[in-house]
């Protein structure tokens, strides 16, 4: 084990503050880091203004960025050539940040690289720009990285299908999720015989298939729906809502804490995530660690769960399935008492503990 002090620079498109599941890694990482003692933390991020500040854990930089998607400034790079790190941990393969990294670390500094990694990009139009931005500059970070971290085999898989070259450097860490605090929530409510609570939590993108959802809540009768989270669909969602005459039975919320979002966990019957696109899946793991069943989208990363959890996980072909199809699977999911899943591998400790590990390897590696 590395026997003195290290400085980890943690470079992040946006602030831990900001609502995502990657920025929401990257302040639990450096929570996790900054309780072993001898490490020191800092991110550098980019955000709507400049400003740096510090907390318990970590000490924040963050700079106004031009483009939210790619998250370019130049002040960031600037800053982060002049810091005083021994490793530098990137994250988000498709933005600025790890061509910032790269030109930042001079190659004195190892870098490595967590890519959150999709196959294809959210729209068309990302889709095609991808085309040239992946075997180009994508290929670029992707070589310059000692070592690149992915979430999930399926992130490994396409990974490795379209730079199968670096296929020696990737390890696999997943996200982790607070298991405790979640299994400590107490539910808002429990629902009246015979009716059931049904959940998403996350962002409001297509790409989420949040619609799907909502269209299959019409055939459940006795189902009501909570969809916690904001993003560009909250408009179109509600509008669905209304249009579908569901404004009884489906609640939009945001902006609520974590514990609120646990005491909803607690208090669902069945938690369902359909998105297209994710290279793990963290609040699957967070409705697992509430004991509630799961329905999910089977081809995406979310179906390894499936595969792994398979009496508390039901997958869904969201590209076919009919809303009728989709209501049979969360009726029937919600109707079994999962069993109390192992998840010991997703506790923030264990996380932490592969972390060290990966930054001594490619330290006594540099060294």
């Amino acid at each position: 084990m590395l026997n003195h002090g290290i400085k980890v620079g943690i470079v992040a498109p946006r602030s831990p503050k900001y609502s995502g599941g990657v920025e929401k890694l990257i302040g639990e990482t450096a929570r996790v880091l900054s309780n072993y003692g001898k490490v020191k933390v800092e991110i550098y991020c980019t955000g709507k203004e400049e400003k740096h500040e510090d907390n318990e854990h970590y000490r924040l930089h963050q700079y106004r960025g031009y483009t939210e998607v790619f998250c370019y400034s130049g002040r960031l790079r600037k800053d982060l050539e002049r810091a005083d790190a021994d490793i530098i941990h990137a994250h988000d393969f498709t933005t600025y940040i790890p061509h910032a990294a790269s030109y930042a670390s001079k190659g004195i500094i190892p870098v490595v690289l967590n890519t959150h990694y999709h196959a294809k990009g959210s729209t068309p139009v990302f889709n095609l720009l991808r085309t040239i931005y992946d075997p180009i500059f994508g290929k670029r970070v992707l070589e310059t990285a000692r070592r690149i971290v992915c979430g999930s085999y399926e992130e490994v898989m396409n990974l490795s299908m379209r730079f199968p070259n670096v296929r020696n450097k990737i390890r696999i860490i997943t996200p982790g999720v607070d298991i405790d605090r979640i299994r400590a929530a107490k539910p808002y409510f429990r629902c009246r015989e015979g009716k059931k609570l049904a959940l998403y939590v996350g962002r409001l993108e297509r790409y989420k298939n949040v619609h799907l959802l909502v269209n299959a809540i019409k055939y459940l009768p006795n189902f009501s729906l909570v969809i916690v989270g904001k993003g560009p669909e909250d408009k179109r969602i509600r509008s669905q809502i209304v249009s579908e005459g569901l404004g009884n039975r489906v609640k939009v919320i945001c902006g609520i804490d974590d514990e609120s979002v646990h005491r909803w966990y607690a208090s669902c019957d069945v938690f369902v995530t359909l998105s297209d696109i994710e290279s793990f899946g963290i609040t699957v793991i967070e409705a697992l660690a509430a004991g509630k069943p799961v329905v999910v989208n089977r081809c995406s990363a979310l179906g390894e769960f499936e595969t792994k959890f398979p009496n508390s996980v039901l997958g869904v072909d969201a590209r076919t399935v009919s809303g009728k199809e989709l209501a049979r699977a969360i009726e029937k999911r919600a109707s079994i008492e999962p069993e109390k899943e192992d998840l010991r591998e997703y506790s923030w400790e264990n996380v932490g503990k592969k972390l060290m590990s990966l930054y001594e390897e490619v330290l006594n590696e540099w060294r």
